[in-house]
């Protein structure tokens, strides 16, 4: 989809951005579906929980449309623009088309909703003729899900039942290209019809194979023996780069998750602590899990600081508004940093520059927190370290900034370990 808003503004629904004097400005995917699903109903008035129900599809507060609407109109109104999107108090928003006047003044086309009472007769006189149209064509109706989210952003995902290492896997994959590139893979039934792009992992087989229904170069299969490997793992999220993304650079995604376990057996432990069944991430089990991982590749960075950050997060939630909470993360800390010391290394990994920002937050810092976090300087990012990144924010009073990244995590993690992650810090 490709609207132009104004003679200099454009928006380009498939690339999540608004061209603007030639410039193009990215916008998250929420708020690029949301501008679609404004413009394809234009003039029409749309409460918030309407816009819910039509965008999101899921169950969050009605804040996130407001954050997605207050961000939209900060765009346009940065560049000295008059915002598209109309309040309408009471009722909810509509998007306006400007129509520009030769004198270069513009005016307002509002269309106004139209009483269903007086189309009903022209329904029915049209209805034979539909039901002849539908018989007698062939071609496949493009789904309409696709008027109000972009297709373009998720990959279907087919997978046998799976274990816990294999779900990780699943999360891990999805969670990356959520956070830095605003794809999505789902196994949902809803989005398999209006995917062209279908990743089918079979596990009992092991075999994974990619491919796109509307491209038929481009694919690929990858097939591997006995559990998954780090080196595997890494080529097969190369090649979902190659084939999903425009623009990629294997280098961030090397050096990032290079500091993953080399250990097969520590690499599925590390997978089976953020694939658990219930989808709970911050519990003993899982903390049980990383120890484990940490025995069997002694020394590595990404396990060690992931069991930290693990370990802090689930104190904050058993021990929530109890006096013990702060001996405890001491405690938590004071393990934390010896154990620091005896890594020997030039230089820290980005993991563990995310463990050190959740420490300097946990002691009440967070400018050395943002000290922390400015060193991770590769693009790609993590689900955690974003959340460090919105708390940092938020607590350095930028919360409009904070909260985009919050509803960013909230859609991948679910409620619950949502609540547990913005219990801490406080």
């Amino acid at each position: 989809m490709k609207v132009r808003i104004y003679d200099n503004v454009i928006f380009l629904e498939e690339q999540n951005c608004i061209k603007i004097n030639e410039v193009k400005h990215l916008i998250e995917g929420k708020q690029s579906s949301l501008l679609s699903f404004l413009i394809r109903n234009e003039g029409v008035v749309f409460s918030k929980e309407e816009i819910l129900e039509k965008v999101w599809k899921s169950v969050v507060t009605d804040q996130v449309v407001v954050q997605a609407v207050f961000k939209l109109r900060k765009l346009f109104k940065d560049n000295n623009l008059e915002s598209p999107i109309v309040t309408i108090p009471q009722k909810g928003y509509l998007y306006e088309s400007r129509t520009i006047k030769e004198d270069g003044s513009w005016f307002r086309k509002i269309k106004r909703k139209v009483n269903l009472n007086n189309i009903f007769l022209t329904i029915l006189m049209v209805s034979i003729f539909m039901v002849g149209l539908y018989y007698c064509s062939l071609e496949k109706v493009e789904d309409n899900r696709c008027d109000t989210i972009n297709c373009n952003n998720i990959v279907y995902v087919k997978y046998d039942k799976s274990s816990s290492e294999q779900q990780g896997l699943l999360n891990f994959i999805n969670w990356h290209f959520s956070v830095n590139h605003n794809i999505n893979f789902s196994s949902s039934n809803d989005f398999e019809s209006i995917s062209s792009r279908v990743l089918d992992i079979n596990f009992k087989k092991r075999k994974i194979i990619f491919y796109d229904e509307n491209l038929k170069g481009n694919y690929f299969e990858i097939v591997y023996s006995g559990k998954i490997s780090k080196s595997e793992f890494l080529l097969l999220m190369m090649n979902l780069e190659e084939r999903i993304l425009l623009d990629y650079e294997h280098e961030d995604l090397t050096l990032f998750y290079n500091g993953l376990p080399n250990e097969s057996e520590a690499f599925n432990l590390f997978l089976s602590s953020i694939g658990d069944p219930k989808g709970d991430l911050f519990n003993k089990f899982n903390i049980k899990k990383l120890e484990l991982a940490g025995n069997v590749d002694i020394g590595n960075q990404y396990i060690f600081s992931m069991e930290y950050i693990v370990k802090l997060f689930y104190l904050y939630d058993i021990y929530y508004k109890d006096p013990v909470l702060k001996l405890e993360i001491e405690k938590l800390n004071s393990h934390f940093l010896s154990d620091l010391k005896n890594i020997k290394v030039e230089r820290y990994n980005d993991k563990t520059y995310e463990a050190l920002a959740a420490y300097e937050l946990s002691i009440g810092d967070p400018y050395k927190s943002l000290e922390y976090l400015s060193k991770l300087d590769l693009k790609e990012k993590t689900l955690y370290g974003l959340f460090l990144k919105a708390k940092t924010e938020e607590l350095l009073k930028e919360k409009d900034i904070s909260n985009a990244k919050y509803m960013k995590i909230y859609e991948n993690i679910g409620i619950r370990n949502y609540k547990v992650m913005m219990k801490s810090f406080k």
